[in-house]
């Protein structure tokens, strides 16, 4: 089964006020920071950009990382996006020769979860904020 997402859970006691619109584009730059190595990091901030980070809280008993975009500087609930990565999403281990396909498989990975979190970020702004879940496995 290809990488894919899928609106989960509602998110519980999100960032009470809506985002300016600086905010916003802080929100989607500090999304579009992130690496795939900052979705399987230890628990810690990962992107800052501006007002908003991205902080990885670990992992879930069931392996998922658990990933939140989060208000800088802000008192109380500061979530405003999140995102879990089942550990099936994972690209291969490096071996002699499939470097190419490590790296094809890191991309997909990093692409799908970055428009998971951007759906999430959407759902917040539209006044229904979701968990999203990354599932399946690499295609490359």
């Amino acid at each position: 089964m290809a990488i894919q997402t899928n609106a989960g859970a509602v998110l519980n006691n999100p960032f009470p006020f809506p985002l300016p619109p600086a905010t916003h584009v802080d929100a989607v730059a500090a999304i579009n920071a992130l690496s795939y190595a900052n979705l399987w990091a230890a628990p810690g901030t990962q992107t800052i950009v501006g007002t908003m980070r991205v902080d990885c809280q670990g992992h879930t008993g069931t392996g998922q990382a658990n990933l939140q975009l989060q208000v800088n500087g802000a008192r109380g609930h500061t979530t405003v996006a999140c995102i879990l990565i089942d550990a099936t999403a994972q690209s291969v281990a490096p071996r002699p020769n499939n470097a190419t396909r490590v790296t094809a498989q890191q991309a997909e990975i990093r692409r799908v979860a970055v428009a998971a979190f951007m759906n999430s970020l959407q759902d917040f702004e539209l006044g229904n904020p979701r968990i999203w879940r990354v599932t399946g496995t690499p295609s490359s």
